[in-house]
């Protein structure tokens, strides 16, 4: 469904959860990619639990513009 909904378009941003049933928000985010500009090329910042540097840098280099830690710290989003 995230991917479905990236491909109308129309976003600045996309939240995108890593842990979600069906496909994971790393797979989600490789085929927003793929998608032709500018939709496959929105900001998408992933929400995730999980704190260790190498799963980081895995959610970046399938495309996130930067990993947000839950709960999420508001002030940290709007910088």
């Amino acid at each position: 469904e995230a991917v479905e909904r990236a491909a109308e378009g129309g976003f600045d941003l996309v939240l995108m959860d890593v842990q979600m049933p069906v496909m994971d928000g790393v797979e989600a985010t490789r085929r927003i990619r793929k998608l032709p500009p500018p939709v496959g090329t929105v900001a998408i910042l992933a929400l995730t639990a999980n704190v260790m540097a190498r799963e980081r840098e895995r959610y970046l280099a399938a495309g996130m513009a930067e990993c947000l830690m839950k709960p999420i710290d508001w002030e940290e989003l709007f910088l």
